[in-house]
């Protein structure tokens, strides 16, 4: 016999790992990530998340790079990877992405979506 989480039960996991993650950090590491991975490979700049529901059993978490922040210019390379951590710093997820040469002519909003699903 199959079970499912229902509606109900898929928001109170959002919502427990919606207060687990406090920031999120962007580097230029290009090295797979894996489940033993403890910090980002080339950490440039961590920010606090902003945090919203989405659909059911999902949570979005976005920082934005102001036109100051980690330029190409001042970092020496393109940013490629992206993680959240919880408000201990300890990592709790990662990935790489390709690459963005960030100038202080534009912003950039990193959006990252966690969703609880039944399969």
């Amino acid at each position: 016999m199959a079970g499912k989480i229902t509606n109900a039960g898929r928001d109170a996991i959002r919502d427990f790992v919606q207060s687990e993650v406090a920031e999120m950090g962007v580097g230029t590491g290009t090295t797979d990530p894996t489940k033993t991975n403890s910090s980002l490979e080339s950490e440039v700049t961590r920010k606090s998340v902003s945090k919203a529901d989405g659909a059911t059993g999902e949570t979005v978490f976005k920082i934005t790079l102001s036109t100051s922040d980690a330029n190409y210019a001042d970092v020496g390379a393109e940013l490629t990877e992206v993680g959240t951590f919880d408000a201990d710093g300890n990592l709790q997820a990662r990935l790489t992405h390709s690459g963005i040469r960030k100038t202080s002519d534009f912003e950039v909003e990193y959006r990252l979506s966690e969703t609880v699903v039944n399969t």
